[in-house]
């Protein structure tokens, strides 16, 4: 069973191929950003707590507060 694609509006999120387009138009993404949209993506209307964001997406490493919140940045800016 493959990953479904996502839609939006004007955008699609694929997550088997790992992309975010926009009308026709992919858009560039870091891969841990795009890591962050797709786990939100898979739990709708669940809330997912920074811990959660930072064990799956970074693993056990430690990542501080603020990379977080410049990936969720970057993904914000690429939906406009």
């Amino acid at each position: 069973m493959s990953a479904p694609t996502y839609r939006c509006g004007e955008f699609r999120v694929d997550l088997v191929n790992r992309r975010l387009v926009h009308l026709d138009r992919e858009i560039a993404l870091e891969p841990r950003v795009f890591a962050v949209i797709a786990e939100l993506l898979r739990r709708p209307g669940d809330l997912v707590t920074r811990n959660e964001l930072l064990d799956i997406v970074w693993g056990h490493r430690y990542v501080t507060p603020s990379t977080l919140n410049r990936t969720i940045a970057l993904a914000r800016r690429a939906f406009g």
